[in-house]
């Protein structure tokens, strides 16, 4: 009751005030003045002036509920045209996103930060892995693919020949040193094959979601974030400040609840993968990750769309992206607004 009364605006709590004042009266009159009824006319001139003091109270108490009404059903058409307006803006900028056809680099980016990890780390042998030493190695360094024959003339290496080579010439702290610079610049072209090793960066990241490693997870979804913005941040800034704007004043309107479903019911598999890539980007804020996390934006993406292992073996994607977020909002170097 006392939660109610705080909530009640100013002329609701006046409304309330007259009301009580008005029964107060008639109880206090009748309580006085009880008694067989009057046969004066005086009386019944007395009680008609006291009745009709009630009756303008109410009347003016009527009229302030009625100004409240009005001006509630106005701020309400306010709220859903200018919320409609701003979910138009959003959807040509959708319309824009959506032509990028973004999906497949964002799996793609988030398998080379993964396995170049390893890489790097030593935590895969590049030396029993000649295949992804030898394809990474091909962007980094020059190697001839030719060779000198005993007579003198110059042909080329077969495949047998090229292998040797390359297992002869490896410089495995070299080619980390160029995958890290790889990363830190974020170079847009493949360092390897990335297909082939789809179902390597799968083990890794089920391995890392089994022990709880969220960091490492959120620094992979961190640089798949700001890499595609880098590279497309010409469409996907407006994209992503129309819907900032959108939530934000989501927020000030009475029914957060239904404009917020109305929203979320707008967003694809593809755009919910992009808003979570981005919310965990540099180019996020808390105040953004917070307002994804109150609509619950996230609630019915994809685990394999998001590329953390397969749907069969991680039903619990929710609780995992609520983690990577939260792991967002407790890093200090992050904007909060």
């Amino acid at each position: 009751m006392r939660k109610k009364w705080e909530e009640s605006s100013l002329l609701e709590r006046i409304i309330i005030i007259i009301i009580g004042v008005a029964l107060f009266m008639l109880i206090f009159y009748c309580a006085w003045f009880f008694g067989v009824p009057s046969n004066d006319s005086g009386d019944w001139g007395d009680f008609g002036s006291y009745f009709g003091s009630i009756t303008g109270l109410l009347a003016f108490a009527g009229a302030i509920y009625a100004i409240i009404n009005s001006n509630k059903q106005a701020k309400a058409t306010e709220e859903r045209s200018v919320f409609f307006k701003m979910l138009e803006l959003y959807q040509i900028q959708a319309e824009k996103v959506a032509s990028l056809h973004l999906e497949e680099n964002l799996k793609e980016k988030l398998v080379q930060y993964v396995v170049i990890n390893e890489m790097i780390n030593d935590k895969l042998d590049l030396k029993n892995n000649i295949e992804l030493y030898e394809s990474a190695a091909s962007m980094f360094f020059r190697y001839t693919n030719t060779i000198q024959t005993k007579s003198g003339f110059i042909r080329r290496m077969c495949a047998e020949e090229e292998l040797q080579y390359f297992k002869e010439n490896i410089n495995i702290d070299l080619l980390k040193k160029k995958l890290k610079s790889y990363l830190d610049k974020m170079d847009s072209g493949k360092c390897f094959n990335c297909k082939s090793y789809y179902n390597y960066a799968s083990s890794v990241i089920n391995s890392k979601i089994v022990s709880n490693d969220i960091i490492s997870m959120y620094k992979a979804f961190r640089y798949v974030g700001d890499y595609i913005y880098k590279r497309n941040g010409y469409i996907l800034g407006q994209y992503y400040r129309n819907i900032y704007y959108l939530m934000d004043m989501i927020a000030d309107f009475k029914g957060v609840k239904t404009y917020s479903k109305i929203f979320r019911a707008q967003l694809s598999q593809h755009e919910l993968l992009l808003l979570f890539y981005n919310a965990v980007s540099s180019q996020s804020t808390k105040k953004t990750v917070r307002y994804l996390l109150t609509y619950e934006i996230f609630n019915n993406i994809n685990p394999d769309d998001i590329y953390l292992c397969n749907s069969d073996e991680f039903n619990n994607v929710q609780d995992y992206i609520t983690s990577v977020l939260n792991e967002y909002l407790a890093d200090p170097n992050n904007r909060e607004d």
